[in-house]
């Protein structure tokens, strides 16, 4: 469960603005990092405090992505890495500019955990989220702002499974009540939030650009059923007669709910560039 919520809070904070980052004529390091097991109980997120930057109860995999600016999905390793949380504390120099974080701390990860990797292009399967026939029926927000989806603050339902991501400025995505609803989001978020409860990972090819508000009802069995799939997908252990009824699931709600706003999940396979980790220590080099 817990694995679920950071990886959701990882990929809005900084991961948009990674592709700026190799433009940078050279690239500076952190001036102090602290690098730590988590404890057995934390809440996942990203607080900045200019100038330091705390990341508390994310894997390994979180860390990766942040680093190299890519959804879960893209990063092949051993299974532990999205299991093991880890707190990340790092101060910044004065003259940084945010572009420059994630490369920074590519550089932490490889000192720190000797971390390794290679990118190699693979065919998976995918679903394509892609306009209907008719056109998208998406309610546009009533402020289409420059929202960046920062995940800082995270709240949980009581109900396990039940998630709450609040970006900041009006944004959010929730899980609960048999409904996934969004509000000021693009559709590359809602794309990304699928992925954490379908079959296969769900690649954005609308080309929208707009921040919409969109709800998308499911029946009960589809909603456990994505339920077990986010579990899982975070590396947490699930019953065989959870695997069994979510196999079980038709998802025939989800993809009617999707059709509602004038879009397709389409299945394909698709060849798409993955980091693969080569070598990773499972403790962290001391601070």
């Amino acid at each position: 469960m817990h694995g679920f919520i950071a990886r959701i809070c990882v990929f809005g904070a900084l991961a948009s603005k990674v592709m700026c980052a190799q433009s940078s004529p050279s690239q500076p390091q952190f001036v102090s990092a602290s690098v730590s097991r988590s404890g057995p109980e934390g809440r996942a997120g990203v607080h900045i405090d200019s100038p330091e930057i705390r990341w508390t109860f994310l894997s390994l995999k979180d860390y990766v992505g942040i680093a190299y600016g890519l959804s879960s999905y893209r990063v092949s390793g051993p299974g532990w890495i999205a299991l093991e949380r880890f707190d990340i504390t790092v101060s910044l120099p004065a003259d940084a500019v945010p572009p420059q974080v994630p490369p920074m701390l590519q550089q932490l990860l490889q000192e720190r955990f000797q971390l390794q990797v290679h990118r190699e292009n693979r065919d998976i399967d995918v679903y394509c989220l892609a306009l209907g026939k008719g056109g998208p029926n998406l309610r546009k927000s009533p402020s289409d702002s420059s929202v960046e989806t920062q995940a800082d603050n995270v709240a949980v339902s009581s109900h396990p499974g039940d998630v709450t991501v609040n970006y900041g400025g009006g944004a959010f995505f929730k899980f609960a009540d048999n409904q996934l609803e969004g509000r000021q989001l693009r559709t590359g978020a809602m794309a990304d939030a699928l992925s954490r409860f379908t079959d296969r990972p769900v690649i954005d090819m609308t080309n929208l650009t707009g921040l919409y508000d969109f709800v998308l009802e499911l029946s009960p069995g589809d909603f456990r059923a994505m339920r077990i799939r986010s579990t899982m997908a975070a590396g947490a252990t699930v019953t065989r007669q959870a695997i069994r009824e979510a196999q079980g699931s038709s998802g025939a709600s989800l993809s009617k709910a999707v059709q509602k706003l004038g879009l397709e999940l389409e299945p394909r396979q698709e060849r798409i560039e993955m980091l693969v980790i080569d070598h990773v220590e499972t403790m962290p080099a001391g601070n």
